[in-house]
Formats: C-alpha cells, sequence, structure tokens
C-alpha cells in the first residue's frame, strides 16, 4: 500500500505518513548499526513503497541526502553525486533556492 500525502489536518499525521517516519527510522537504525548495505536499501524502499507530494517531497529529498551519505562512506562517489544533486534538486524545487534548508544541504 502506497503512503498518501501529507495532510493538512495539523494535529497528527495519518497512519501512512507515520509510516513513512517509522521506515526512516529502520533507515537510520541500520545506518547507526553500520549496516550500509540495509541502509541504503531502506532508504530506496522508502520512496518506492510510498507516493509522494509536494508535502512530503522534502522527506524524499532528506532520503537522497541520507543515501549520498552512506554511499560517501561506501567511497561510491558517482552514486554519492548523483543522491545529492537529487536531494538538491527537490529541495529548491519544494522549499526554494533561498531557503534555510536548501543552503544547508548544499554546504
Amino acid at each position: 500500500k502506497k503512503a498518501k500525502a501529507l495532510t493538512a489536518k495539523g494535529d497528527m499525521p495519518d497512519k501512512d505518513v507515520m509510516v513513512v517516519n517509522i521506515a526512516f527510522e529502520i533507515a537510520k537504525t541500520y545506518w547507526n548499526d553500520q549496516r550500509f548495505d540495509e541502509a541504503i536499501a531502506a532508504y530506496k524502499n522508502i520512496w518506492e513503497e510510498n507516493e509522494f507530494t509536494s508535502n512530503t517531497t522534502i522527506q524524499e529529498a532528506m532520503a537522497h541526502y541520507n543515501l549520498g551519505v552512506l554511499y560517501q562512506s561506501k567511497q561510491d562517489y558517482k552514486s554519492a553525486v548523483q543522491s545529492y544533486k537529487k536531494s538538491m534538486e527537490m529541495r529548491k524545487s519544494v522549499l526554494g533556492l533561498n531557503h534555510y534548508d536548501t543552503a544547508l544541504a548544499s554546504n
């Protein structure tokens, strides 16, 4: 089942958004345990299994950025650069060029 877009309810995220958040936590756990291949697979699974819209694309951008870091840790620099670029494109598209998070990710 694909996750739905982040709702504008304001109070609590819907169940599907919580599933995406849990998937992020699983990927981070693998990363912290230095199980890089499993972390990479978990991050890729986040966008393969979930439907992203403009409200959740920032989460996908974060996943791409984290993939870049993981690839860099594995000395797979070509994949790292591709992931960083994808993350930056998404951040610019969603947040704009002058947003703090876009600027932070460009460093």
